[in-house]
């Protein structure tokens, strides 16, 4: 009974991940500006590349218990005319379980930065796995993505379920070092995602760009080019790099101001300890009082009633 129980809870959390695995192959990708209209390739094996992928990135048919994990490599091709740094982030997080939502990680990595590891809880609404490695121009990039289930005890996430997105952006602009939790969208939702026959987006963008979507299921849309003015896939505004950056740097205008209320509070505290230094040195005058071990009153009778 025992063993029973182990296979049972076995297959419901390999259908949780496999739930969260096929929306977890969605992939939106935008291309630099200044890029021809080719913009960006993908590829399953790293040999044949496609305006789409019509692969599951992660395969939902395996099995998988808490401590397990899915490890799969997908490669981005820059088919534009000039360099662009890449970034990977999950985004479009759903769960109906937040013990889930805290046990599934996901990762990506490249040869030249190790990425990072994020539950799909602290996607809110989205984090960056890996960022600012370029791909020059026709160069090919290998992505390393890790799906892992953590630890969950008794019926923690049984019966629940959890989707995910996962954006790939290219853009002339190094977006690393920023905030990994700032999405590039103003609205702060990272779309493009092939999600239910339809083509989401939304921020700003300009002509020349590019988006393609690979699908989790076997059914792929076709390539989109969206018209002037579209919206772009991740929100990036890769049509004018000089917003972008100032966009993504406003992020530290609420740190600058933290900082100047951190100095006017220093130095209001110091203004107080030197009007109370001063104040404490200042002379008052005597009230009559004495050193000697006799006190006088105000009527110059001393306190033991002796006449003076």
């Amino acid at each position: 009974m025992l063993v029973m129980r182990a296979q049972r809870r076995t297959r419901i959390l390999a259908s949780l991940l496999a739930t969260a695995a096929a929306a977890g192959g969605a992939v939106a990708v935008a291309s630099p500006a200044h890029a021809d209209s080719s913009g960006i390739e993908l590829s399953a094996d790293g040999t044949y590349f496609a305006r789409t992928l019509t692969a599951p990135l992660f395969d939902p048919s395996a099995a998988m218990i808490p401590g397990g994990s899915q490890a799969r490599d997908f490669w981005v091709r820059n088919a534009s005319g000039a360099p662009a740094y890449l970034r990977v982030s999950i985004a479009d997080v759903h769960s109906t379980d937040a013990d889930l939502a805290d046990a599934l990680t996901v990762s990506a990595s490249t040869s030249g930065d190790a990425g990072t590891r994020v539950a799909i809880s602290e996607a809110a609404p989205c984090a960056v796995l890996t960022e600012g490695q370029v791909i020059p121009s026709g160069g090919t990039l290998r992505v390393s993505a890790t799906a892992a289930l953590g630890d969950l005890q008794g019926q923690q996430g049984q019966g629940a379920s959890a989707d995910f997105r996962m954006l790939v952006n290219l853009s002339s602009v190094n977006l690393a070092g920023g905030d990994r939790y700032a999405c590039l969208a103003d609205s702060g939702e990272v779309p493009g995602f092939y999600s239910g026959g339809t083509t989401t987006a939304g921020g700003s963008r300009s002509a020349g760009t590019r988006d393609v979507t690979v699908t989790g299921g076997a059914a792929a849309p076709s390539a989109v080019t969206p018209a002037e003015g579209a919206p772009i896939a991740g929100g990036s505004s890769v049509g004018d790099d000089g917003l972008l950056a100032a966009a993504w740097n406003s992020a530290d205008l609420d740190q600058w101001w933290i900082v100047l209320l951190w100095i006017g509070g220093a130095l209001a505290g110091g203004l107080a300890v030197l009007g109370r230094e001063r104040l404490r040195r200042t002379p008052r005058p005597a009230v009559a009082a004495s050193t000697s071990s006799s006190t006088t009153t105000t009527s110059g009778t001393p306190e033991n009633g002796a006449a003076s």
